[in-house]
């Protein structure tokens, strides 16, 4: 790229001739000086994925045992006859989830990587170009936690994994609510999380919401200058969210972009805005080997790249999804109530 400037003037250059190859892995080829930081503001990780517990599989499936009911038979007798009419029993079920394979790709071009690494630009760049590509495989997986279209974890011919919508919807979960426009988002927020602690047989108590942020800024509305937001908890090291108070205590409102707008009324249109109401002891992801991803490098591919593939195995669970766990469906065209 040449430009012929008087001293003092300014003027605008053609970029095309001094950049070239930015799309392959490592092939930034630059004949000018540019800055050496790329302009990167590409979302990574959600925070959902960030705070599973992550526990091996137990197989393929991997296999759990849950307790449905305590045992039977309990009776008040006369005291001088001590013998009940009925033998009490363990009620139990087993549960199966199926893991999933996750992988990714990444070639550096011979040609590529000797220009670069004559520009001494090699190292840097293909650490970031690595590091990317890792985020890319962990941004589908965190979205795929929500949205992952097996309709049950024990779906094992879809791909994908069983997403929290679909696992909550196989389980045909009674704490599923929409709120239209004029309804009080706190109010059934508040009712949801008192049904599910109102249980007379099970124990559990929601500790989180994972929200799309525009139903946060909705809440925000209905709350503005009320004190439903009573306390921040630290949900990570130096990250504070809003907490709305509940009956099970200051639930954090976490907002999480991967979540998605959901289909609020069955008709395939995604027109709301989900708030996710979880226990998060019950929301586990099963992995195979490591829970980190694995990276293989295969070599010189035909053409002489250097490729390496990122492998990462398991799948996600949702523990007691007609129990524990609730929604929200905030519509998008929601207004505060008068």
């Amino acid at each position: 790229m040449s430009m012929n400037l008087v001293p003092g003037q300014s003027d605008w250059g053609d970029l095309a001739a001094a950049l070239t190859y930015t799309t392959e892995p490592g092939g930034m080829r630059v004949d000018d000086l540019f800055q050496r930081e790329i302009l990167d503001i590409q979302r990574r990780r959600g925070m959902f994925g960030q705070r599973l517990t992550n526990l091996p599989a137990t197989g393929q499936p991997s296999r759990y045992i849950q307790q449905t009911a305590l045992p039977g038979a309990q009776e008040f007798v006369n005291p001088n006859s001590l013998i009940p009419a009925a033998t009490g029993t363990p009620n139990r079920t087993e549960k199966a989830l199926y893991l999933k394979a996750l992988v990714g790709q990444m070639d550096n071009s011979l040609f590529n990587t000797e220009v670069t690494n004559q520009q001494g630009m090699f190292t840097p760049l293909q650490a970031k170009d690595f590091n990317d590509a890792i985020d890319a495989l962990l941004k589908k997986h965190d979205k795929a936690l929500w949205q992952g279209t097996a309709t049950a974890p024990t779906d094992s011919a879809t791909l994908e994994y069983a997403g929290f919508f679909k696992q909550l919807t196989a389980a045909t979960n009674p704490f599923t609510v929409n709120v239209a426009a004029g309804v009080s988002i706190v109010e059934k927020f508040n009712l949801i999380v008192a049904q599910i602690m109102s249980q007379e047989n099970v124990d559990v108590v929601p500790t989180a919401a994972y929200c799309h942020p525009m139903a946060i800024e909705a809440l925000q509305r209905e709350v503005s200058g009320k004190a439903s937001f009573f306390n921040q908890v630290e949900i990570t090291p130096g990250y504070r969210v809003n907490a709305i108070a509940t009956m099970a205590g200051d639930i954090p409102l976490i907002a999480d972009p991967l979540i998605g707008k959901t289909d609020i009324d069955g008709n395939g249109v995604t027109d709301s805005y989900p708030i996710a109401i979880v226990t998060e002891s019950l929301l586990e992801y099963h992995y195979l080997t490591d829970s980190n991803v694995r990276i293989f490098e295969l070599g010189l591919a035909p053409g002489l790249a250097r490729r390496r593939v990122m492998v990462k195995f398991g799948g996600f669970l949702v523990k007691a999804p007609d129990q524990a766990h609730g929604l929200l469906r905030v519509a998008d065209n929601w207004t505060p109530p008068v």
